[in-house]
């Protein structure tokens, strides 16, 4: 499905949310800064098919090939007490 395709279905079902696709990538959490450097307004979401330099929990980096997992990052606008209340229901 099309990146605004995905979106608009969002949409409709009240998510309202931006999504972006890429078929491969270096890591999720590298675009999603990119992203923001750019300008890019959160929230968003990043969906990836593969990733070569994901990095996960504590700096741990790993590689993720096409059909083995999803892999996205999310990016919200928290406050540090909101945050304090999504990592753990995150599982970070």
């Amino acid at each position: 499905m099309a990146d605004d395709a995905f979106t608009d279905a969002l949409y409709a079902r009240g998510l309202h949310v931006p999504f972006l696709h890429a078929e491969s990538v270096d890591s999720t959490n590298a675009w999603a800064e990119r992203e923001l450097a750019q300008g890019r307004h959160t929230p968003f979401v990043l969906l990836a098919d593969t990733q070569n330099a994901g990095v996960g929990q504590r700096g741990h980096q790993f590689d993720s090939p096409a059909g083995t997992g999803m892999y996205c990052t999310y990016v919200l606008s928290a406050t540090p007490e909101q945050m304090m209340l999504l990592m753990p229901a995150a599982g970070v």
